[in-house]
C-alpha cells in the first residue's frame, strides 16, 4: 500500500498535552481531520504575536495519535512513562483501539514533541 492511500484512510490526528511531573493527566489539545490543520495550530500556539508561547513545548509532553476508524476521543488519559533500556517513551493509556502514536507533521517544533 503506497503511502498516499495510507494518509486517506486517517481519519483525524489526536493532540494531547500533559504536565511533566513524570505521571498525570493528560487533556486533550483538539483533534484534527489534517496534518495541514495541525500543523496550523502548532505554529499558531508557540506564535507569541497571536498569543502564543514560543516555549510551550517544553512546558508540556505532548502526545500525538492516529486513528483510522471514528473514535470518540477520551477528553483526559492518563499520562504514563515506560523505561526501556536506557530510554523513556511517554503515552496516553487507555486510548481506544485503532489509536496509534505516530511521527508530528515536519515543522520546527517537531523533535519536541513526544510520541
Amino acid at each position: 500500500m503506497t503511502q498516499s492511500a495510507v494518509a486517506e484512510r486517517v481519519v483525524s490526528l489526536t493532540l494531547y498535552k500533559a504536565s511533566r511531573d513524570g505521571g498525570s493527566r493528560a487533556t486533550l489539545e483538539g483533534v484534527f481531520p489534517n496534518e495541514e490543520d495541525l500543523k496550523n495550530y502548532w505554529d499558531k500556539l508557540h506564535n507569541a504575536d497571536e498569543g502564543g508561547n514560543p516555549m510551550v513545548w517544553r512546558t508540556f509532553q505532548w502526545f500525538l495519535y492516529t486513528s483510522r476508524d471514528e473514535v470518540n476521543w477520551p477528553s483526559e488519559c492518563t499520562a504514563k512513562a515506560e523505561k526501556r533500556g536506557g530510554s523513556t517513551s511517554h503515552f496516553c493509556e487507555g486510548l481506544p483501539t485503532g489509536a496509534k502514536r505516530e511521527n508530528v507533521p515536519v515543522s520546527q517544533f517537531h523533535k519536541s514533541l513526544v510520541c
